[in-house]
């Protein structure tokens, strides 16, 4: 991965004027929509990662509103290789549209990793997040499609995509970089067999046919 790729002549014009950083009392977390997910064995399971910022109330968000946004961003889902969910091919990474550089999109998918390393074309206006609660914001970065391949829990773990200091992979609109505030997260995906819990409809049959027995043997002992 090329530092600042599309960008480049910008960032580093940007960067000689004196550019900002992230405020350091602000937070920065990649994660999934939600900490557990459930599949049955032989399904799929979409997983959503967004970049969330948590700010001081009053300050001004790198995410959201005018003039803010990102025009790139990098990361990786790490986990065991032969762990029972994984993500098999590059087509079930789905970026976020806004990163609409298609010469810098580097979709990856191997077995106990997959990555997602995306652009704002130059001139394009930057990916925006959505304030979810005040002084919350979370920007959809891209989608990850699991395929439970086998029973059993997985741990992902969502992180940059390459914590060298000479490779910036996450930039705003106003040319802050912020690879140095972002924090990790884990999810869990728990691939359960279709059998090994009854359906509702199961259980409802079950217990009449019990109820069934029951009475047929209270009048026998009548």
């Amino acid at each position: 991965m090329k530092p600042y790729k599309t960008w480049g002549v910008a960032l580093a014009l940007a960067s000689a004027l004196g550019a900002g950083s992230a405020r350091a009392d602000a937070v920065y977390q990649l994660a999934a929509e939600q900490s557990n997910y459930t599949v049955a064995v032989g399904d799929t399971v979409e997983v959503q990662i967004f970049l969330i910022e948590q700010r001081d109330a009053g300050d001004p968000s790198e995410l959201f509103g005018p003039g803010a946004g990102l025009i790139s961003a990098g990361f990786r889902l790490t986990f065991g290789a032969s762990d029972p969910s994984q993500v098999l091919l590059a087509d079930d990474i789905a970026p976020n549209p806004a990163f609409d550089s298609g010469a810098t999109l580097v979709k990856d998918a191997t077995p106990g990793s997959a990555s997602l390393l995306e652009d704002v074309d130059f001139g394009s206006p930057p990916a925006q997040g959505v304030e979810s609660a005040p002084d919350v914001v979370g920007l959809w970065l891209g989608t990850f499609r699991f395929t439970a391949l086998a029973a059993g829990v997985t741990v992902v773990s969502v992180e940059d995509f390459d914590t060298d200091p000479q490779f910036i992979n996450f930039v705003t609109a106003s040319f802050t970089e912020l690879d140095a505030l972002i924090q990790s997260s884990r999810f869990t995906i728990n691939a359960t067999n279709p059998g090994a819990i009854p359906e509702p409809s199961s259980l409802a049959m079950a217990a009449t046919a019990a109820l069934g027995l029951l009475a047929a043997a209270r009048r026998r002992a009548a």
